[in-house]
């Protein structure tokens, strides 16, 4: 039996098998969206296949890791053979660290991005397929996966995945969660660096660097800090760029818009013609933290020459503008609901087939 014919113990036991650890909230968002019962965690820990693990987090609250039993990889093995032994090969992430909380905490990062590369369709699971689709549609690679092929260290940089988009445009990914995180431009750069020279990442040219949020007002803090050189959090550099989005319906649709730029064109014509918003090749509601950060308060008069007079963002993206414009510039609110119209069927695409 496999995952691919809808048994829900099997969709757990794989996700957490490729995922290594994940927070029990997390399952339950992909329960929704590969249509399984939610209740079937209970089950699989009931009988001894799940492990449960409460960590001390830094703020001392307590987290909870979900992960696969010794007995879970057994029963895993029974019911799909294929990718069972895929799994016991730990090819997406490491098997050690997971009695740790900051290593599990990193685990838990890249599931969350696992999690918006399913949304959104993209081939994950490390078969030789997934690099022969470069170029022809979206994959996803974790950095373990990358630096094991090549026998790299990245250990030491913060990125949770690598999106591959059809154009053969790679984008960093992060999942920032509610907080800001710590940054070493010259870390994360280097990793970029040893990707492009790989045989893995050639040909491909720098999209941006992707930072998933919780919630959009976690700009708010961001912006504060993005052109702040001596800033040890998330800044930009000459080399660098970055979009934030969030892991809700709405915010993975901004996703798809990033990685796809034709996309991103067509809904521009999309919204001239329904709301005569003026057609931009850089509209600020793909929320480029340095163009975002430009509707700050003036800091001095020599500062406000740069300030924009308005800004059109969606309406679920104003919040978060108007805390960090404040007053003195007019943002239009696109309804988000024109949004969903535009991908229409598109908007709720699965890569369930790819645990099959």
């Amino acid at each position: 039996m496999t995952a691919g014919n809808g048994n829900a113990e099997a969709y757990v036991l794989l996700l957490l098998g490729y995922c290594s650890a994940m927070p029990p909230k997390l399952m339950t968002m992909f329960a929704d969206v590969y249509k399984f019962d939610r209740s079937a965690v209970g089950r699989l820990r009931r009988a001894g296949y799940l492990i449960d693990k409460a960590f001390c987090t830094e703020d001392r609250r307590t987290a909870h890791s979900l992960r696969l039993s010794q007995a879970g990889m057994r029963k895993l093995a029974e019911i799909d053979p294929v990718n069972a032994q895929l799994i016991e090969q730990h090819p997406l992430v490491p098997l050690q660290g997971r009695s740790a909380w900051l290593r599990t905490k990193r685990m838990h990062r890249g599931a969350a991005c696992l999690y918006s590369a399913v949304r959104l369709g993209a081939m994950f699971r490390p078969v030789p397929e997934k690099d022969e689709a470069i170029g022809k549609r979206l994959v996803y690679y974790t950095p373990y996966e990358f630096t094991r092929r090549y026998e790299q260290d990245g250990k030491a940089a913060r990125v949770n995945g690598i999106f591959i988009s059809a154009q053969k445009q790679y984008f960093p990914v992060y999942y920032l969660g509610n907080q800001n995180m710590a940054w070493n431009p010259e870390v994360e750069t280097g990793f970029r660096y040893r990707f492009e020279d790989s045989e893995l990442g050639w040909g491909l040219t720098y999209g941006c660097d992707i930072l998933i949020a919780d919630d959009w007002m976690l700009a708010v803090n961001l912006v504060k800090q993005v052109m702040n050189s001596r800033s040890g959090l998330i800044r930009i550099t000459d080399t660098t760029r970055f979009r934030m989005t969030t892991l809700d319906d709405c915010g993975l649709q901004m996703l798809r818009l990033t990685l796809d730029e034709s996309r991103l064109w067509a809904l521009g014509h999309f919204l001239e013609s329904r709301t005569g918003c003026p057609f931009s090749t850089a509209p600020d509601f793909m929320f480029d933290l340095g163009q975002i950060e430009r509707f700050k308060p003036a800091a001095n008069a020599s500062d406000s020459y740069f300030r924009p007079e308005s800004g059109s963002f969606f309406s679920f993206q104003i919040p978060a503008m108007q805390a960090i414009a404040g007053e003195g510039i007019e943002l239009r609110s696109v309804p988000a609901e024109l949004l969903t119209e535009f991908f229409g069927e598109h908007a709720e695409q699965t890569a369930a087939s790819d645990l099959s």
